[in-house]
């Protein structure tokens, strides 16, 4: 089936262009601390609006599924995009060695190849069934616990960030 229209696309479209436009400006001042990194947070919150607007414009489990999971590409590497942006902009990039980079991806990398071989094992999703209920047809899920392990992760490198901000602020 080809994709169905739904007006929902146009804020993650919108989305998907200012996050662009941004990675263009910042890699723009080289000089501003984390821009880097920041630039990478970037392009991944536009891969998640992108492809996210696509996979609400499907009509069938199949086509849905796919691009669920190519939209968790980017669910998953956000929070630690977001925590290595917050060691960066707070002046401890120092501690950003490749083996510490390599250990916070590793969990995200994980998840990523148990969504892939979810059908296998069913670790991420229980259950899946098309939901036609809705603005847009969508699948109605039940996570399994490899979700709910990659959900205390994310919530848990995004509170670590903001620990970081905090602690930079108080004492700037």
């Amino acid at each position: 089936m080809s994709p169905a229209y739904t007006p929902y696309i146009f804020p993650l479209l919108v989305g998907f262009f200012l996050s662009i436009s941004l990675v263009i400006f910042t890699r723009r001042q080289p000089h501003v601390q984390g821009v880097k990194l920041f630039s990478f947070m970037l392009l991944t919150t536009a891969l998640w609006c992108g492809t996210y607007a696509i996979a609400i414009s499907q009509t069938t489990v199949a086509s849905i599924l796919f691009w669920s999971n190519v939209v968790f590409f980017a669910i998953v590497t956000l929070p630690v995009a977001l925590l290595l942006f917050c060691y960066a902009f707070t002046g401890a990039a120092h501690r950003l060695t490749p083996r510490f980079v390599g250990l916070l991806f590793a969990e995200p990398l994980l998840v990523v190849v148990g969504i892939w071989t979810d059908g296998w094992h069913g670790l991420f999703r229980q259950t899946v069934v098309l939901d036609v209920n809705g603005p847009f047809d969508t699948i109605a899920v039940t996570f399994g616990p490899l979700f709910w392990v990659h959900t205390l992760y994310s919530y848990g490198c995004i509170l670590w960030g903001i620990a970081l901000l905090v602690k930079a602020y108080r004492h700037a």
